[in-house]
């Protein structure tokens, strides 16, 4: 384990060790407060009766290794303990399929659907505390003011001298909102982006569990992989809590059964001609975790 010289409280002139443990993203108990979410949300899944007794079973795995990976105090054991959480959710009874190919593809996709809604709710956060929100006489916690480029303009202008990031960001969302061919390689550039970071976090992981490695410095790649399994578990439960009547066949339904309606999904919306209000009509969940 990891350990830290620290001035003692009774003695300033002394010294002790004591061991490192990694926080990833907030507080611990805003770990549990999610975990005790999710396993109140599962216990509804588990009275339907329309859905495949394995994918509970994956889901149900899914939590407990984030759990896991929240009590682990070692940095590689909380990157190892979150992404068997991931395998869980994206593994196939397939002869053949590849488990971290399909994360690669799915999620990806997945993401993507939200990507606009989620930075455009950051953006109206960074708005409200910053002093170039006097600009603007319709915003709201509605965000269709968001809707309108004239929004990114007037900020863009009045935010240049007194708040420089915000002005760009504005700059960055007038050209994304404004021209649905911008937007689509927006959000084409994220997932392109996105799947060369999942294959980066792979080769971690090959590192940690064929080579027994101690990596450095992965503090940042365990989080994202904290997020993601955050993501993918709050997206899936919140799709088979409420499944949509588009999915509801003579069968029960199955974690296949949500990748192939949001692959669908995903491609509905780059070929849409109103892709911009498909985009921010997201069903994002901005309160994942922070």
């Amino acid at each position: 384990m990891e350990t830290a010289l620290v001035e003692r409280d009774d003695n300033p002139l002394k010294y002790e060790t004591q061991g490192l443990f990694f926080q990833i993203d907030g507080k611990v108990e805003r770990s549990e407060e999610l975990y005790s979410r999710f396993l109140n949300k599962f216990l509804i899944l588990k009275a339907h009766p329309f859905i495949e007794d394995e994918t509970r079973k994956k889901i149900n795995s899914a939590i407990r290794y984030f759990r896991l990976g929240t009590e682990a105090i070692e940095i590689e054991q909380k990157f190892i303990n979150y992404w068997i959480g991931i395998e869980y959710l994206f593994s196939s009874k397939i002869a053949g399929d590849n488990t971290f190919q399909r994360f690669k593809d799915f999620f990806s996709k997945v993401h993507g659907l939200s990507y606009v809604k989620r930075n455009l709710i950051e953006f109206h956060k960074q708005t409200l505390i910053s002093d170039g929100a006097t600009a603007l006489s319709d915003i709201d916690d509605r965000l269709d003011y968001l809707l309108d480029v004239n929004t990114y303009n007037k900020l863009s202008m009045e935010c240049l001298s007194i708040d420089p990031f915000l002005a760009f960001k504005a700059e960055v969302f007038s050209g994304v909102m404004g021209d649905d061919k911008t937007m689509r390689l927006y959000i084409k550039k994220h997932v392109t982006n996105l799947e060369q970071h999942l294959v980066r976090m792979y080769r971690v992981r090959n590192e940690i569990i064929h080579e027994a490695a101690i990596k450095p410095n992965i503090e940042s790649l365990t989080s994202n992989l904290r997020y993601y399994l955050i993501f993918t578990i709050n997206t899936m439960v919140d799709f088979f809590e409420k499944p949509m009547t588009e999915i509801i066949i003579n069968r029960q339904i199955s974690i296949q059964d949500f990748f192939v309606f949001k692959s669908m999904e995903f491609e509905i919306l780059l070929k849409a001609t109103d892709i911009k209000h498909r985009a921010f009509n997201s069903s994002y969940n901005e309160n994942l975790a922070s």
